[in-house]
């Protein structure tokens, strides 16, 4: 379960985010594998810290709602973008 929870907040939302078809996806998509993922995680961790102060800031704190928050915005992301989360051929491969 502490990996789950680990990539619920450090990658997941994030993930979604950055491949979500908005605002020059194939530019995202363009950029190194490594630069991807360090993207990917940044926006993860920004969106759980505003999560954490959101739900600090109302008295309704717990590592359980932090969870659902970041899993909701994930699933709300995903599914206003359709699914539709590949990256494509634009994506270059990861390397050594």
């Amino acid at each position: 379960m502490p990996l789950i929870e680990a990539v619920v907040l450090g990658w997941l939302p994030g993930a979604v985010i950055f491949r979500a078809p908005v605002l020059d996806r194939d530019r995202r998509a363009s950029l190194e594998a490594g630069e991807r993922l360090f993207w990917q995680i940044l926006i993860s961790v920004a969106l759980s810290l505003a999560c954490v102060m959101a739900l600090a800031a109302v008295g309704r704190y717990s590592f359980e709602r932090l969870l659902a928050a970041d899993a909701g915005v994930a699933i709300v992301v995903a599914a206003g973008s359709r699914f539709r989360l590949r990256l494509g051929g634009a994506a270059p491969r990861p390397g050594w």
